[in-house]
C-alpha cells in the first residue's frame, strides 16, 4: 500500500521521503478503557502527526483528529487495499467517536502496553485475523470462555502469525493466568 499525500512542497522527493523513513507502527489508546486501534500507520503519520495535530505519547483532541478531511478522505481508490484501508479509517473513526469522552493518546509501536500491564491491554480491530491477539480479545471480543480453546485457535495459526505470548512458555503462563482471570468475572 503506498500512500500519496501533499508533504512539505508537494514534491515527488519529499513523499518519497515520508514513504522511505523508518517508523513504526503508530496507534489511538483509550488509557480510560485500555483499548488501542492501529491508527494508520504512514497515512496517519503524514497527515496527523507530521502536520501537528497529534504528538507522540500525548493526549488527542478528537475534535482536531476528525476535522482534518485529509486524513478521512482517501479519494475514489478502488483497489482491494484501499477498499481495506476505508474500512480502517471507518473502524478507527468509531473507536475515536466512542472514547471520545476518555483519556486518548497517541504513540508508536505497543511500548504503552509493557509500562502498564501487557495483558490489560486490547486492540479494538474487529478482525481477528489483524488484530494484535490478547487474553481481552479471546473473551470480549471473540466470546471465548476456555483456554483450551484458545489454544486449538493458535495452534491453527502460522507460526509467524501467533502472539508472541503463546510461543514462550513464560508468557503463554501469564496470559492463561490474565484469561482465568477475566473469564472468572
Amino acid at each position: 500500500f503506498c500512500v500519496y499525500a501533499n508533504v512539505g512542497s508537494g514534491t515527488k522527493f519529499g513523499l518519497l521521503k515520508v514513504l522511505l523513513e523508518k517508523m513504526n507502527e503508530v496507534y489511538f489508546m483509550c488509557r480510560t478503557c485500555k483499548t488501542y486501534h492501529d491508527a494508520g500507520y504512514r497515512w496517519c503519520y503524514v497527515h496527523l502527526e507530521k502536520t501537528g495535530i497529534v504528538t507522540k505519547g500525548e493526549r488527542v483532541s478528537v475534535d482536531d483528529v476528525f476535522q482534518v478531511t485529509e486524513y478521512w478522505d482517501c479519494g475514489d481508490l478502488t483497489d482491494e487495499n484501499s477498499l481495506r484501508f476505508q474500512d480502517q479509517l471507518r473502524q478507527i473513526a468509531e473507536f475515536l467517536e466512542k472514547h471520545k469522552a476518555h483519556e486518548i493518546t497517541y504513540n508508536e509501536d505497543q511500548s504503552f502496553m509493557w509500562k502498564e500491564g501487557q495483558y490489560d491491554w486490547m486492540d479494538e480491530e474487529e478482525d481477528p485475523e489483524k488484530a494484535d491477539l490478547s487474553p481481552r480479545y479471546f473473551v470480549e471480543r471473540l466470546g471465548i470462555t476456555q483456554w483450551q480453546d484458545v489454544v486449538e485457535y493458535l495452534n491453527c495459526k502460522v507460526l509467524e502469525t501467533r502472539p508472541f505470548w503463546f510461543v514462550f512458555d513464560d508468557e503463554r503462563t501469564d496470559a492463561k493466568h490474565k484469561f482465568e482471570e477475566l473469564t472468572k468475572r
